[in-house]
Order: structure tokens, then sequence, then C-alpha cells
């Protein structure tokens, strides 16, 4: 049976809506480090039965972790915190397997990573925001800075994908802490209008009081 993209959209959702439902108050603490989240999010992706497929005898996974982002412009092979392999094309990448991945078809370069995921983990403000900018008249413009330029953003903006997931885990009660609770609300703001301009990109804010955010 052929599993369309839509029902792998469906699945990674859920998993991050219930990694989220983990990420509360003292159960954070769990939450270590990025690579605790990254390498739960996989472990649990790769749980589901239909995030996986058959080329011949042998049973694929479709996500992947730290797998080539594809069409970037940037130098030096970057890569994505995630990756999830579109089902049809996992064949031909088994096919070509052995091969440096910028050597194969560019087809195949183009359709093999359905979705990429980059996550963020952060306490206090973000991306070295101070909290007088955060209180200052240009606070939106700061904010919405660094935003659309955070590396993870561009190199989804710029990979060949369907779908690009930017996640973030704030390790703090951000509706208890004035600088916080601002800062929240103006990233909501920036990534809407990222996310309406680029409509493969998608943003969810996850944070320990179970503040969040979801665009679209």
């Amino acid at each position: 049976m052929r599993v369309e993209p839509s029902q792998i959209v469906s699945v990674l959702e859920k998993t991050i809506d219930d990694l989220a439902d983990d990420f509360y108050e003292e159960s954070a603490f769990s939450f270590a480090t990025e690579a605790d989240v990254q390498a739960t999010l996989l472990g649990r992706l790769r749980a589901n039965a239909l995030l996986n497929t058959k080329v011949g005898d042998t049973k694929i996974q479709l996500a992947h972790a730290e797998f080539p982002a594809f069409g970037t412009s940037w130098k030096g092979g970057p890569r994505h915190d995630l990756t999830i392999w579109h089902p049809d094309y996992v064949g031909q990448a088994r096919e070509n397997w052995g091969t440096p991945v910028r050597r194969w078809p560019q087809q195949l370069q183009k359709r093999l990573n359905l979705i990429a995921i980059e996550l963020e983990r952060f306490a206090g403000l973000p991306w070295d925001i101070r909290q007088y900018e955060i209180f200052s008249a240009k606070a939106q413009s700061v904010v919405a800075a660094k935003v659309r330029e955070h590396s993870d953003i561009r190199k989804l903006k710029e990979s060949w994908i369907e779908f690009g997931y930017f996640l973030i885990f704030w390790d703090d009660d951000v509706q208890a802490k004035d600088d916080l609770k601002l800062c929240f609300s103006l990233m909501c703001k920036a990534c809407a209008k990222l996310a309406a301009e680029t409509p493969k990109l998608r943003f969810n804010c996850i944070c320990r009081d179970r503040s969040v955010f979801q665009i679209p």
C-alpha cells in the first residue's frame, strides 16, 4: 500500500504534539540538550509503521538524522537535523547508495527529502537578543531580523523539500517573565510573516509552561 505524503505529515505533526506534551515543567529536564530532542523525535518517528517502506526484502526507515540538505547554495555539505524521505524515491536512493550524494541524479536529490526539520533548544532570551532590545521601540525589527537571518531557516528555505519545519523548544516559563513573554509574541509575528512569504515553512514554538505557537 502506497503511503501518501499527507499521511507522513500527519504522523510527524502528531509526534511533535506528543513530544510537546512531554516537554512540560520539570519533565523538560529530560530534554537537557538539542541532541536529546533530536534523538527522541527520531526514535518516535521510526517507531511508526507508516515511516518505513520496503525495497525488495529490505525494510528502509524514512526518518534520518543529519542527512544532506539538497539544493542549498551553501558550501561544505549542510545537513538537516532530521529528514523524512519521500517513500516513492527510496528505491532509487538505495540504488545510488555508496556513491557520494552530490553525484546522485539531480531529480533524486530534488525529490528524496520530503520533509526537513531543524531544531532549536534554549532557555532565556534566544539568539543573543538583549533585554534592552526587547523593551525598545525596535523590538519587532530586532526579532524579525534574527528569525529571517537564522542559518537553519535559510537552509530550509533553500533546500529541495516540500515541507520545512523549524521547531523551537524553549526551556523556560515565558508567561511569567515580561521580557520572555514579549519576545515570544514578537517571534510568533515574525514567524507568521516568514511562513506567509514561504509556504513550505512551518514553525512550532513549544515552551516549558505550555505556551505554544504553531504556524501555519
